[in-house]
């Protein structure tokens, strides 16, 4: 009788484990080393920069930028299923329109930043992260007709991002920084 009552427990207590087990699996998304994404944000840093200058000069600063945005590229690996580490591109075109008739200027910025993702949490078709990136963005372009190049620092902190659908996801961010105050795209896992 005691090695029946035994073997009753010691049952129980493997089909339990399998079942939490199974359980577990499917409460979170299906781990996927590999993200790609595409996006496009608003309110850059460069754009709050240059609108800054013309806030502490009272508006008698030589231009009055009009950005477009930045679109954004990013690859990251996963080093499990809460961690991911990569990289940024970013683009962004804009055009100083001149408080001064004679001033005219044009500039593309290009940014370059390692990126680190960090999940809240990761669910089958949720998941809010946060991500934060440093690096450098590189501006040419002209002013008054002669040629001028620009390095500045570029940082981007993401403070929290949600996304949602399956192995493709739509996402929607918000931040500070050179992708954008409001960040939104699309992203494949593989």
């Amino acid at each position: 009788m005691r090695r029946v009552l035994i073997a009753a427990i010691a049952t129980l207590a493997i089909s339990f484990s399998a079942s939490a087990q199974a359980i577990s699996a499917q409460q979170g998304a299906e781990y996927r080393p590999h993200e790609v994404s595409l996006s496009y944000g608003y309110i850059t840093q460069q754009f709050l920069f240059n609108n800054f200058i013309n806030l502490v000069t009272l508006g008698q600063g030589d231009i009055e930028p009009l950005l477009f945005g930045a679109v954004s590229g990013e690859y990251l690996y996963f080093v499990n299923k809460y961690i991911g580490l990569g990289g940024t591109l970013s683009y962004e075109h804009g055009r100083e329109t001149p408080n001064k008739k004679d001033l005219k200027a044009r500039f593309h910025y290009g940014t370059v930043m390692p990126t680190a993702k960090f999940y809240w949490f990761n669910r089958p078709y949720v998941g809010m992260y946060t991500n934060i990136s440093v690096g450098a963005t590189f501006g040419v372009g002209t002013k008054n007709g002669e040629f001028e190049t620009r390095i500045l620092p570029a940082f981007h902190l993401g403070a929290v991002g949600l996304e949602a659908g399956g192995q493709l996801r739509g996402f929607l961010e918000v931040g500070f920084g050179v992708k954008g105050f409001i960040q939104a795209g699309i992203r494949y896992k593989f």
